[in-house]
């Protein structure tokens, strides 16, 4: 991962983790646990207009797409952009958080890991995709994109309760842009409206976030973990079309909680599972599918890989 910021960009590794839904310390915080051993972050006083960051990930060594044709081009290269950066309205004014009174992103040295926003709003994202001679990858509108960990959480008009739908509390969407088009993914609380994916209902289970009965969400098991196989109940997905593929994501009215303050971002090509009937009549023609696939491979990244 090398990393190109006209701001200050901070470093580090990631430890050891264990257990159902892994946390790692970093800075006396916690996050989602990962497959990265490598992690970046960069903090203002302020929203940031413009470019943020562009992040290379380089060296891939499992990752392809196949055409329409059924060749397969091997995706040696993303390079990503996050750009336009909002500062949350109600982002930490008492310094409690581990970042202070700033407001930034978080990111891994795995494209699949995602991203955290910390005290902000959104962030633009861009990705191109490049093959091991350097030439761009164009997709024909026929790979797709999912977004995952998409929670929501909604409250009675007085806000001093959950409820299963009402005003916002914790809404996370993302929003297609030039290159994608938005699709619901079949069993997800996750809809498509006019282009944002996000839930219309509460989706967190009793216990996560500050639900606490059956009664005030709409989905009480847990999801929220790419190893779980209920992961899809809060994802949708991106149909990709042509060199490079934009797409926003941010909260939708958030709250003033503290726990409100952070959102984590996983993209992937990896299509959550999803339940379905059996079908029992006869065999259905399977046509062939295209596809694209990216996973980083840290064991082949070399000692100065990063800035």
């Amino acid at each position: 991962m090398t990393i190109n910021s006209p701001y200050s960009v901070k470093q580090g590794m990631l430890g050891t983790y264990s257990g159902g839904h892994e946390y790692e310390s970093i800075d006396g915080s916690q996050f989602v646990g990962t497959d990265s051993k490598e992690y970046a972050y960069i903090f203002s006083n302020s929203s940031i207009n413009g470019i943020v960051a562009t992040v290379t990930y380089s060296n891939l060594k499992n990752s392809t797409y196949t055409d329409e044709s059924g060749t397969i081009h091997r995706i040696a290269k993303i390079v990503r952009t996050f750009s336009n950066l909002d500062r949350l309205a109600s982002a930490s004014k008492d310094g409690k958080t581990w970042w202070g009174t700033q407001n930034g992103i978080m990111f891994y040295n795995d494209p699949t890991d995602g991203w955290w926003l910390l005290s902000s709003d959104k962030v633009a994202t861009h990705d191109e995709l490049y093959d091991e001679y350097g030439n761009p990858i164009h997709i024909k509108g026929n790979a797709y994109l999912s977004i995952n960990s998409l929670d929501a959480t909604y409250q009675n008009p007085e806000g001093t309760s959950y409820e299963i739908s009402g005003t916002p509390s914790h809404v996370e969407y993302a929003t297609a842009g030039d290159g994608t088009t938005a699709l619901a993914l079949s069993g997800s609380t996750v809809t498509n409206h006019s282009g944002t994916l996000y839930s219309d209902k509460t989706n967190d289970p009793v216990g996560s976030h500050f639900v606490d009965t059956p009664e005030h969400t709409s989905v009480n098991i847990k999801w929220d973990n790419h190893n779980n196989s209920n992961y899809y109940l809060g994802s949708g997905l991106l149909r990709i079309d042509g060199n490079g593929y934009s797409y926003v994501t941010g909260f939708k009215n958030p709250g003033d909680q503290l726990h409100e303050l952070t959102e984590y971002v996983a993209p992937s090509t990896l299509i959550p599972i999803t339940p379905g009937p059996t079908y029992k009549g006869p065999e259905k023609p399977n046509p062939k599918m295209t596809s694209v696939h990216y996973h980083y491979d840290t064991n082949h990244c070399p000692a100065n890989c990063l800035l």
